[in-house]
Order: structure tokens, then C-alpha cells, then sequence
């Protein structure tokens, strides 16, 4: 596995014409866990705050529109999916797939930003 992970590394850092050494990866792929870790937390505490909304409401103690309602039950089913889907850690192939887009995508912004330097 280590090596089809160095391997799989090695060729999207190819084909993207990155020129990122082994230690920024490792590095990005630690702050790229750190980062779904936080969003992972950041989504628990949006769901106990919108499933408090919606108990305050039934309670009595702050009543919601029947919109503001819909759109609470909304978060929460939607905040409880998500929540679902980020409990499992990405695997090596999620990891180096989310890393390759995002190079991707500053590969394609670098571009941008020196098409508009060079007008």
C-alpha cells in the first residue's frame, strides 16, 4: 500500500506539473484530515444548535415561523447526513483524490491570475 500510495503521488504530482515535494504532501495531507476534522465538528455544532431551535420551538420557549420551521428540520436532516458520511476517516485513495483536485484547482487559478497579469 505504501508504495501504490508513493506511486499514485508521484503520478497526479506528474501529471499536474507540480513540482511539490514528499514532505509538503505529507504535510497537506495532515492538514487536510486536520481540516475534516474541524469541519466535522464545526457540522455537530450547527446540528445541536438547529436541533435546539426546533426543541426551543416545540417547547414553546422561541417560536419559529412555520418557514424558519422547515428550513431548521431541513438542517437538521441535512446536518445529520453529512455528519454521517464524515464519520468514517477518508482512506490513502480519498486523501491523494481530494489532493489532486485541489492542486487542480490552484493550478487553474494560477493560470487565471496570470492571464489577467499579463492584460
Amino acid at each position: 500500500m505504501f508504495n501504490l500510495h508513493h506511486s499514485i503521488l508521484f503520478l497526479v504530482t506528474l501529471f499536474l506539473g507540480s513540482s511539490i515535494s514528499e514532505t509538503d504532501l505529507w504535510t497537506t495531507r495532515e492538514e487536510l484530515l486536520a481540516s475534516h476534522k474541524a469541519r466535522s465538528d464545526q457540522l455537530e455544532k450547527l446540528l445541536l444548535d438547529a436541533k435546539q431551535r426546533v426543541a426551543d420551538h416545540k417547547s414553546g420557549t422561541r417560536l419559529l415561523t412555520d418557514e424558519e420551521l422547515t428550513k431548521m428540520e431541513k438542517k437538521v436532516e441535512v446536518f445529520t447526513k453529512k455528519i454521517e458520511k464524515m464519520r468514517k476517516i477518508p482512506d490513502e485513495q480519498e486523501v491523494e483524490r481530494i489532493l489532486a483536485r485541489e492542486r487542480e484547482m490552484k493550478r487553474r487559478s494560477d493560470e487565471r491570475r496570470r492571464s489577467r497579469e499579463e492584460l
